[in-house]
């Protein structure tokens, strides 16, 4: 049984529907919908199966750290773009990074760049307010064509702060605006991802506009950078 939120995009609930998974349709936002189905595993035989509190899930996202470093010839990028909400792939490329350390094959990690829809951002307000966490009703919901990262309350928002800190990086947000003119100009290139994939492109690509001053986007400066396009178009269509 998957539970989504009536947000979700149609072509997302016909993908999980033809695998033959029973779908339940929440009214209400992605915090909303996880507690139902938290509610749905307290019945007996039922597990909550959430990406977000499996322990053993990040050594799978940190595979994508040494793919990198596969992929590149023994070596890394300058910097690493990833999208943030739950936190899952950014807590995994970190962990990976750090053995890559450990294991004597790279010298030193390169800072990670993780990126927020501006509608929903509660982990870049808080690390700019100087907060070692989100607090509870710190941020709400809203509509943003990123729903994969709408997250207003990341279970492990703690760990994530601590991480990009680590790493000397930061958060930066994009508006929607953004998020869509990334997206069509990857499709235009070949490569068609879904909104929250493309959220990265749209940091990458404002980055190279915008006269911020802060450091997040300073990094996004003339750096050889990595953006992850995690997400295919079909789940969500060209927006």
């Amino acid at each position: 049984m998957i539970f989504v939120p009536g947000t979700t995009s149609a072509k997302k609930v016909e993908q999980i529907r033809a695998h033959g998974a029973e779908v339940m349709i929440v009214d209400g936002d992605r915090e909303a919908t996880a507690r139902a189905a938290q509610q749905a595993a307290e019945r007996p035989g039922a597990f909550y199966a959430s990406h977000v509190y499996n322990p053993y899930f990040l050594h799978g996202t940190k595979t994508y750290a040494y793919e990198l470093w596969e992929d590149l010839g023994g070596r890394l990028p300058e910097l690493i773009v990833l999208p943030v909400g739950n936190g899952t792939l950014v807590l995994g490329v970190t962990l990976g990074l750090a053995e890559l350390v450990d294991h004597g094959l790279i010298d030193r990690a390169p800072p990670v760049v993780a990126v927020q829809a501006e509608a929903v951002s509660p982990l870049a307000r808080a690390r700019a307010e100087g907060l070692a966490e989100v607090p509870p009703g710190y941020a709400t919901s809203a509509d943003t064509l990123a729903e994969g990262i709408a997250i207003a309350e990341p279970a492990r928002s703690a760990q994530i702060l601590v991480a990009i800190d680590n790493s000397g990086g930061d958060i930066v947000t994009v508006p929607d605006a953004e998020v869509r003119a990334a997206q069509r100009d990857l499709a235009g290139r070949g490569l068609y991802v879904e909104a929250t994939a493309a959220a990265c492109w749209a940091a990458v690509r404002h980055a190279e506009n915008s006269d911020r001053d802060q450091p997040g986007w300073r990094l996004l400066h003339e750096r050889q950078t990595v953006v992850p396009l995690c997400g295919a178009g079909l789940k969500t269509g060209l927006l």
